[in-house]
């Protein structure tokens, strides 16, 4: 996911993307406030189906930040049926483990976290 960064605070970054702000946990060398950068999104825990993961009524991909959570909305892109599942955000995708009873795919999902790491992504 393409992002810019906003502020940086010890290792939480803050930024915003085409779908929304985020506040990301930042794996790596620390970015420059105002740069833009590629990077991989994580989940920090896997998720449950009907907890975390939930069905949506959103038709359009986007991010909720929240003081304690972050929201990630789009379409379950993939079920690996073995608990990996890909959510699409628009051209980007978000990989993810949960457990639990999925809905099929090309469902409107809702993904809920406390905290998402991202790995920046060099495309040289």
């Amino acid at each position: 996911m393409r992002i810019r960064v906003m502020k940086v605070v010890s290792e939480i970054v803050y930024a915003s993307t085409q779908f929304g702000l985020i506040r990301l946990r930042w794996v790596g060398a620390i970015p420059e406030v105002g740069g833009t950068y590629f990077v991989e999104l994580d989940f920090d825990f896997e998720l449950t189906w009907g907890n975390d993961v939930v069905l949506s009524d959103k038709h359009i991909s986007s991010v909720v930040c929240f003081e304690n959570s972050i929201e990630l909305y789009g379409v379950l892109d993939s079920d690996d049926c073995d608990g990996y599942y890909v959510l699409r955000m628009d051209d980007y995708i978000v990989p993810f483990v949960a457990e639990g009873k999925a809905p099929i795919v090309g469902s409107d999902i809702k993904v809920t976290a406390k905290t998402i790491s991202a790995y920046p992504i060099d495309y040289a």
